[in-house]
C-alpha cells in the first residue's frame, strides 16, 4: 500500500504500484515486479564487501564471510530495520513494537567495538541484532561514526601507508575551499585510538536527509527526464562550483555516490545539492594530469567541464592559500596552474594575487 508516494525512497518512487486494493488480472504481476524493487533497495542498502574491515564486521555479527547473495544482503538490512545515518527510511516487522525513537541513528548510543572494528579491523563478536549505521555505510574506505558529547561525526582512515596519504589529501581539498565561497563539509584530523583519521560533522537531520546522485538519475531516467537539466534547475550554482572545484583540486573521483542533493523529509523535495564533501583523491601525486576524464561527462576532461561551467558559477576566495599547507612545491604549483587556467589568479609584480 502506498500511502505518499512523495515521500517514498527516489529508489522506489514512481515505481512501486498499489495493489492494496487492486482487484484486477494484473495484480499478481504488480506484487512480483513491486517485490523484486523493494529487495533491491534493500539489497542496495548494505554495505559492499569491497569496503576495507566489511567482511570484518559481517563476522562480527555472525553473518557469512564471504560474498553474500541479494536474499543475505537483504536480511541483514532487515535485520538492522535499514536505518541509516544518511536519511530516515526504516523498516520494522509487522508485529514489531519498535518505533523510530528506539532505532534512530542520529540520537541512539553508538557501539564502540564495533567503530574499532570499523576502523581498525579488529576481530571481534558482538551479540544480538545489529543496531548500527555501518552495515549501511558506503564507500570503499576504513569509516565510522563516532559520538562526542552531543556532536555525531564520521571518522575516515586512509588506503595507503604513505606518509602522505588519502587522510592528508582530503585535509588539505578542506582547507581549499575553506578559502572560497562554496558550501563544504569541514573535516580536521582525528585520532581515533592508534591510526589517524580525518573526520567530519554529520549534515543530516531529522528535516533534513541527503539523496546521492545515482538514485535521482535513476528516477529521472524512469520519468524521461534529462538528468542534468534537472540538476541545473535546481542548483545551477553549486553545480558549476563543484566542477570547477574539482578541477583546480584535481579531483577524479566525483562519481555519482559522492555528490548529490538535500531532501526536506516533510514534503519529500529536493532543496538543492548538499555541501560538497569526499576530497581524499583530491591532489593525487599519482594521477596530476591535465587531460584526467571527468566522470560527470565521459567525453570530457575535468578542465573542459569547469570552463564549461565557469560562467554560470560564482567562484570567490575568501582567504588566501597557505603554500606550507601542501607537502611539495610541485603540488602547489600545478594546482596554481589550473587556477590559472580558468582564470582565476592574475599575475602581479612577479607575485600571484588571487582575485
Amino acid at each position: 500500500k502506498v500511502i505518499h508516494n512523495h515521500l517514498l525512497p527516489f529508489e522506489l518512487r514512481d515505481r512501486i504500484i498499489d495493489t492494496y486494493q487492486n482487484d484486477n488480472v494484473w495484480r499478481e504481476r504488480n506484487q512480483k515486479n513491486n517485490e523484486d524493487i523493494i529487495k533491491q533497495f534493500l539489497s542496495n542498502r548494505v554495505l559492499d564487501l569491497d569496503r576495507d574491515n566489511a567482511q570484518k564486521l559481517l563476522q562480527a555479527y555472525q553473518y557469512p564471510f564471504r560474498e553474500l547473495s541479494d536474499d543475505e544482503r537483504i536480511q541483514i538490512a532487515l535485520d538492522c530495520h535499514c536505518v541509516s545515518i544518511t536519511d530516515s527510511y526504516w523498516t520494522k516487522d509487522n508485529h514489531d513494537l519498535v518505533t523510530w525513537k528506539d532505532i534512530n541513528i542520529r540520537t541512539n548510543s553508538l557501539n564502540k567495538v564495533v567503530q574499532s572494528i570499523a576502523l581498525q579491523g579488529k576481530d571481534l563478536t558482538l551479540q544480538g541484532k545489529p543496531h548500527t549505521p555501518e552495515l549501511t555505510n558506503q564507500g570503499c574506505f576504513a569509516k565510522a561514526w563516532v559520538r562526542d558529547g552531543d556532536n555525531l561525526f564520521l571518522c575516515k582512515g586512509a588506503k595507503s601507508n604513505e606518509s602522505y596519504n588519502e587522510v592528508h589529501q582530503e585535509i588539505l581539498a578542506s582547507k581549499v575551499l575553506d578559502c572560497t565561497n562554496i558550501s563544504h563539509v569541514n573535516y580536521e584530523y582525528y585520532q581515533f585510538e592508534d591510526i589517524l583519521t580525518c573526520k567530519c560533522n554529520n549534515i543530516v537531520t531529522e528535516e533534513k536527509s541527503i539523496v546521492p546522485a545515482e538514485h535521482i538519475i535513476k528516477w529521472c531516467e524512469n520519468n524521461n527526464l534529462d538528468f542534468y537539466k534537472f540538476v541545473m534547475d535546481i542548483d545551477a550554482e553549486h553545480f558549476a562550483q563543484m566542477t570547477v572545484a574539482d578541477y583546480i583540486m584535481h579531483n577524479s573521483d566525483r562519481h555519482l555516490k559522492n555528490w548529490g542533493f538535500l531532501h526536506d523529509n516533510q514534503t519529500g523535495n529536493l532543496t538543492g545539492l548538499h555541501p560538497l564533501f569526499d576530497h581524499n583523491y583530491a591532489f593525487d601525486q599519482h594521477t596530476d594530469l591535465e587531460d584526467t576524464i571527468s566522470k560527470l561527462d565521459m567525453h570530457c576532461t575535468l578542465k573542459d567541464v569547469a570552463t564549461r561551467m565557469l560562467p554560470y558559477c560564482n567562484f570567490q576566495w575568501t582567504k588566501e592559500i597557505q603554500k606550507d599547507w601542501f607537502p611539495n612545491k610541485d603540488m602547489y604549483h600545478n594546482f596554481v596552474q589550473r587556477c590559472a587556467d580558468l582564470n582565476l589568479y592574475k599575475q602581479k609584480h612577479s607575485k600571484k594575487v588571487y582575485l
